[in-house]
């Protein structure tokens, strides 16, 4: 039950998150209004990539080699929902379409989560060096 708990927090965080970024990417894209395929498409979507970031925070594995694990994940999610989305004919097309904004947007929040965990490591630690 903690598992399925776990799971659906970060499913729902990332459900949060995907959601400002499609609200973002459209604003910046210039669209004027958003259909149901891409709303049934991409909230899913953010709520897996939430699913997905669940391994970054094991110990079984290297921290880079976790991240590769969750940057092909992602990027896989992402072509799919693009792709499911129709905003493009070909699938290299589509690939072409969303990586710039892919890797701007995945850089931009990995920089973010991995500098306040680093924030909270720290944190974390000075209380316990005052502890002792």
């Amino acid at each position: 039950m903690k598992m399925f708990t776990r799971l659906l927090t970060f499913g729902f965080v990332g459900s949060g998150i995907g959601a400002c970024i499609m609200a973002l990417v459209i604003l910046l894209n210039g669209s004027k209004q958003i259909d149901a395929t891409e709303l049934f498409c991409w909230i899913p979507a953010s709520f897996l990539m939430g699913a997905v970031t669940m391994i970054l925070y094991t110990d079984k594995l290297h921290f880079w080699l976790l991240t590769a694990i969750h940057f092909v994940s992602c990027f896989g999610i992402v072509f799919a929902a693009v792709h499911l989305c129709g905003y493009m004919d070909t699938p290299l097309a589509s690939l072409r379409a969303m990586m710039p904004e892919f890797l701007i947007i995945y850089i931009g929040i990995f920089l973010a989560v991995y500098t306040v965990s680093k924030l909270n490591e720290r944190a974390v630690n000075k209380a316990l060096e005052k502890q002792l």
